[in-house]
């Protein structure tokens, strides 16, 4: 994510970002209120397929449940990612 920012991708807070870690079905995402520049590992928590947080501590940012969606129906999918370029 601080990567992406350097690169000038700023959608505000980092909400937007989800990985699938393992075959259980979990997700890692970034909690409420990460900063795409400042983003660093203790800001990452582990959900089920349910949106549940299972590891780690924060609140998730609503629109995760895009995520979740989207991952289910596209099991190949390991990364997903919204945000906007602020350069352009």
């Amino acid at each position: 994510m601080r990567t992406l920012a350097a690169e000038g991708y700023d959608d505000k807070l980092a909400g937007h970002v989800s990985v699938r870690d393992r075959e259980d079905g979990t997700l890692l995402v970034p909690r409420v209120g990460a900063r795409w520049g400042e983003f660093s590992d203790d800001e990452i928590v582990r959900i089920d397929a349910d949106g549940k947080i299972v590891e780690g501590e924060g609140n998730l940012n609503p629109t995760i449940v895009f995520h979740l969606e989207l991952h289910k129906a596209r099991p190949d999918i390991v990364c997903a990612l919204l945000c906007r370029n602020v350069n352009s």
